[in-house]
């Protein structure tokens, strides 16, 4: 609304990521850096899978054997882990945290040099969780677009639908848990899916335009 380091993205540059939508700080709307510190911020581990059918989430996120021109891998990851992997307000991240319904869930993180995070390109997060109903899912998004919408959390404002699956939109700003840097996010639901695309606004390819990809990609999971 964020294990491993970058093979070639110098390591201050990954710990700014670790802190995105907590490494990076979708989205308007970017990794391994806070796995112990989210916890203790948001104040309780991640939660156990839900016993249900996962659905092939790496078949969803950005592959890490395609990444985004002008960038290489700087860390994936999937299951409860993907919880603590958006750059949110404590209260946020706890919220998260206990929503129920959890199945599974799955990350990617790419980013080109230090100069280009500085200028807002070459950086992108793309994620994925499934819930046990869409119901579940409908909760988890609301958690996440109200950290993007509420005045006191990232204050971006009310975006217009952006015509991903059920329900989304994509904002752009100056992100508040990654000191400023600009940036858009899209975050929507899809089904039983909650998906977050978080990243440069001045990437070669446009944040929602990755978006739509990822979202035709969930389409020939969900009947």
């Amino acid at each position: 609304m964020q294990s491993g380091k970058p093979h070639l993205v110098k390591e201050t540059t990954v710990i700014i990521h670790r802190k995105l939508l907590p490494r990076p700080r979708i989205g308007s709307l970017g990794t391994a850096l806070l796995l112990a510190a989210l916890a203790a911020c948001s104040g309780g581990e991640p939660p156990s899978a839900t016993s249900a059918a996962s659905l092939d989430l790496t078949a969803i996120v950005i592959p890490p054997e395609s990444p985004p021109n002008g960038m290489t891998l700087s860390d994936e990851g999937g299951g409860p882990a993907t919880l603590e992997q958006l750059p949110l307000f404590p209260d946020t991240a706890t919220d998260l945290l206990a929503a129920p319904g959890f199945i599974d869930g799955r990350w990617s993180r790419f980013a080109g040099s230090e100069e280009d995070f500085a200028a807002s390109k070459n950086f992108i997060l793309t994620w994925v969780v499934q819930y046990a109903s869409p119901s579940d899912a409908e909760g988890a998004f609301s958690i996440l677009l109200n950290e993007l919408q509420s005045d006191d959390h990232y204050a971006w404002g009310i975006g217009d639908d952006a015509g991903l699956g059920d329900a989304g939109t994509c904002l752009e700003g100056d992100n508040p848990q990654m000191g400023g840097l600009h940036e858009t996010i899209c975050v929507w639901r899809h089904g039983p899916l909650v998906m977050v695309l978080g990243g440069g606004s001045e990437n070669e390819t446009p944040i929602e335009a990755d978006a739509e990809a990822m979202n035709a990609r969930a389409d020939a999971l969900i009947p």
